[in-house]
């Protein structure tokens, strides 16, 4: 008859793989999707603002007890595509990429 054990991960435990390189490099990852799927939805005009190329994912960092990543859109037109104008729709590609890619989106 096979003998088994439980483990269950301490605190200690639990900071450990919450911290590790392997987390990083999912968040990273994540990211990276994110921000291709940014670009799939971005503006199609060849040079709106060198939107398509702003688009960066960020890779994992520290912040507090863990780690974050991000999408980041560096382009001085972003708002227009992003939230429209009085002369333009919004199509949200920055909400919409982040999203469609199972990623939350906050607004800071």
């Amino acid at each position: 008859m096979p003998v088994g054990f439980r483990f269950t991960p301490d605190d200690q435990g639990i900071y450990e793989v919450a911290n590790g390189a392997g987390v990083r490099g999912i968040l990273t990852e994540r990211a990276q999707v994110a921000a291709k799927e940014v670009r799939r939805l971005s503006p199609k005009k060849r040079h709106f603002f060198s939107y398509t190329k702003s688009v960066k994912a960020v890779p994992a960092k520290k912040v507090g007890k863990g780690y974050e990543s991000a999408v980041e859109v560096d382009s001085p037109g972003w708002h227009l595509v992003e939230y429209g104008s009085r002369y333009s729709t919004a199509t949200a590609p920055l909400r919409r990429g982040v999203r469609n890619s199972g990623l939350r989106f906050e607004e800071n």
